[in-house]
């Protein structure tokens, strides 16, 4: 028991004790509902980059970038080329940026659930030393 609380962080041990209001005599969390626990507070963290990172790519003028592709094709001039070529740079910069960012994000939603499913096999557990 005194192990789950000790790895638990205060926001934790907060959100815990108010979900499990009637029953605050009882001696400690369960491993499942620690998880549990967890995995909202990742969920919600994650989320929120989720927003950030969907607001950012909005902001992207890629209708911009479609223009000069387009001039860009239109061309035959070289220095015509180049200079769009510059222009298009950090345009495609912030997109890969962006990418990055989301590849990176969607690792993290993936030990999200991964954590969501080590709290089913938790209550497997608890429930089968009832």
């Amino acid at each position: 028991m005194n192990d789950q609380l000790d790895s638990m962080t205060k926001e934790e041990i907060i959100l815990w004790l108010r979900s499990q209001a009637a029953y605050y005599l009882r001696p400690g969390p369960k491993i499942s509902e620690l998880l549990f626990i967890r995995w909202q507070l990742l969920t919600k963290k994650i989320h929120a980059k989720d927003l950030e990172i969907i607001d950012e790519l909005e902001k992207i003028d890629c209708a911009k970038y479609d223009d000069y592709a387009r001039q860009f094709n239109a061309s035959k001039d070289i220095e015509e080329k180049a200079r769009l070529c510059n222009l298009m740079k950090p345009i495609r910069a912030q997109l890969a940026d962006n990418m990055t960012k989301s590849v990176e994000l969607r690792k993290e939603w993936d030990k999200c659930n991964a954590l969501y499913a080590r709290i089913d096999i938790e209550r497997a557990k608890e429930n089968a030393t009832k």
